[in-house]
């Protein structure tokens, strides 16, 4: 998804959990790969800004169905 382009807000939701979890394994298991665990969080937080105006639906606190 983020590779076509299309459907990018659908993939960094998606992908969003395993960025967590790989960056918590990181600090608390395996040191070692920490700094690419910060580069994958850090690349996956720039485009989560950049795609910011998709998510606002996500986060409004009164949807309403359309």
């Amino acid at each position: 998804m983020l590779l076509s382009g299309k459907y990018v807000p659908l993939g960094l939701t998606l992908l969003a959990p395993i960025t967590v979890n790989i960056v918590l394994l990181h600090i608390f298991l395996d040191t070692a790969g920490l700094p690419m665990a910060i580069i994958i969080l850090v690349l996956h937080g720039f485009l989560a800004w950049a795609y910011r105006g998709s998510f606002k639906g996500v986060l409004d606190m009164n949807a309403q169905p359309g």
